[in-house]
């Protein structure tokens, strides 16, 4: 909270820091959870520029009754044998088809193929944090013979300890973070954590393995004291195409999807056993839990509801392939919060004063940019009309109103997603949960649509978009702007004596593209 200018998103929050120049983050860390940080710059953190960021509670070893001493974070992601800028290159060429990603050469776990996670005694719960830090890959993680895991948190918030659910695999997209624990008791002896790609998204993809494959694998061997010895892989069974040198230990991938993948991590067939993002959303009520968003229609700005819709869409013939409501978001060498507290001249000719009444695109320079009135309530309506789609909103969690069920393979896919009723959304018609699953990454389904919700009560430019990066980086993203009145200086006490200078600062060192004087220039 109140700290926009340390967010990052270069043409956002700042301009990129340049070769031999520095920049400093500082923030409260008053928000447990499991978090990462990652570079925001076209292309980087998909090669490394990222860690996980883990704020610990004081009081969770003890409301979710597990050893403090095992709490371990565990990262997942894809790996790429080429650049990403070949990579980016391969999918703005529409090389593997068009709008389709090129697929990473392996899995990787804490940044490993294998890695070993030393547990400490055999005794009591252990508490696992599994971030996903792909470029674009959904990861199934689980556990020795599907050990149970109880999910304690979804992207930093806090799950009510009353309403704790069970799962045996979790579907993890990318930017997606969780928490479960794990009992001793279950396990019985050490265990193996394991990740694996979901194919489902590569059909039709020219660059995929074709055929019958080994699905990529990735380990992390728990090894607690006095137990000096890895627990075996697990094995699978053959299918009716697997080859006699088939490797019992990988799963069997066949037409992009699993072959030989146990029931109980198949979401289509045992969703009560499968993490995935609609897995009981209704249900899983935040520790803090806050009472769903109804719409209001009052006369102002903070008596009524801002209903936003948000359209991912693609545009044929465009290496800028992703963007968002048929317009491509590109980061501008002022960033938007400098564009945002930036004064206006005092000496310009009549109708030359820049001003936020001439609309956001010229005020800000950007597409997809909405001004918000702090304590102003939003819900969004977000459809995918290509493709699946992982949204992220920086500086907020929103409360998952509704996410309609991804299809299964058998099922028919719709040439556009259906739409809900404005009229039900107005009304508050729609049955809903009352204190809704909060989260701020989700995972939007091909020809599909959800319903969030969430107060604009962080001041800032914040950045919206796909976390599939080769997306984001083609211009699937937006920002809102929250109280630009107030960072300008006429309404609040953010003006240009902190953030402006601190972003002024930035930019006029490290960018040579524009920043030449503070105060706006007049219109031309």
């Amino acid at each position: 909270m109140n700290n926009n200018p340390y967010d990052g998103p270069e043409g956002v929050t700042q301009c990129g820091i340049q070769y031999l120049q520095s920049f400093e983050y500082i923030w409260p860390a008053k928000e447990a959870g499991t978090f990462w940080i990652h570079s925001h710059h076209i292309g980087q953190y998909p090669h490394g520029l990222r860690s996980p960021l883990i704020v610990k509670h004081p009081d969770d070893p003890v409301v979710y009754k597990y050893d403090a001493a095992k709490d371990f974070t565990v990262s997942v992601s894809e790996w790429f044998r080429d650049s990403v800028d070949s990579v980016d290159n391969q999918y703005k060429s529409g090389a593997c088809g068009k709008g389709l990603e090129y697929p990473p050469s392996a899995v990787i776990l804490n940044e490993k193929l294998s890695s070993e996670i030393a547990a400490g005694g055999f005794t009591g719960k252990m508490r696992l944090r599994f971030v996903n830090m792909s470029a674009f890959a959904t990861i199934i993680i689980y556990l020795t013979g599907g050990l149970r895991m109880a999910v304690i948190e979804i992207d930093g918030v806090a799950v009510n300890v009353n309403s704790l659910r069970y799962a045996r695999a979790i579907e993890l997209n990318a930017g997606q973070r969780i928490s479960v624990l794990v009992d001793t008791a279950d396990a019985g002896d050490n265990f193996n954590i394991y990740a694996t790609i979901d194919e489902s998204h590569y059909g039709g993809n020219k660059c995929a393995p074709q055929g019958p494959h080994q699905a990529f694998r990735a380990v992390g061997y728990v090894k607690f004291d006095g137990m000096p010895n890895k627990r075996a892989l697990d094995t699978y069974p053959r299918t009716a195409n697997t080859p006699s040198s088939y490797d019992t230990s990988y799963l069997w991938v066949q037409d992009s999807h699993f072959a030989n993948l146990p029931e109980w991590a198949d979401k289509f067939r045992s969703n009560a056993t499968v993490v995935s993002d609609n897995w009981y959303y209704d249900s899983l009520r935040p520790a803090t839990p806050i009472q769903r968003i109804k719409f209001k229609n009052g006369t102002t700005p903070l008596d009524q509801t801002r209903l936003i819709y948000i359209d991912l869409t693609a545009t044929a013939g465009n290496t800028e392939f992703a963007n968002m409501n048929s317009n491509i978001f590109k980061q501008q060498d002022i960033p938007v919060l400098l564009q945002a507290i930036r004064p206006a001249p005092t000496n310009c000719q009549a109708g030359k004063t820049p001003s936020i009444a001439q609309g956001t695109r010229e005020f800000y320079g950007t597409n997809n940019t909405y001004n918000l009135t702090p304590g102003e309530q939003v819900i969004l309506v977000i459809s995918s009309y290509v493709g699946a789609h992982t949204f992220h909103l920086h500086g907020h969690n929103f409360q998952v109103l509704y996410l309609q069920p991804e299809r299964s393979p058998s099922e028919t896919t719709p040439s556009t997603p259906p739409q809900p009723d404005a009229w039900k959304i107005r009304s508050n018609k729609y049955t809903m949960p009352e204190y809704p699953a909060r989260r701020d990454t989700l995972f939007i389904t091909k020809k599909t649509y959800a319903i969030v919700a969430f107060t604009a009560d962080n001041v800032g430019s914040w950045f919206f978009h796909c976390h599939n990066d080769f997306h984001a980086m083609s211009g699937m993203a937006g920002v809102f702007v929250t109280g630009q009145d107030a960072l300008s200086g006429k309404g609040g006490v953010r003006g240009s004596g902190q953030w402006g200078g601190l972003v002024y600062g930035q930019c006029f060192y490290g960018n040579p593209g524009g920043v030449s004087t503070f105060q706006r220039p007049c219109l031309t």
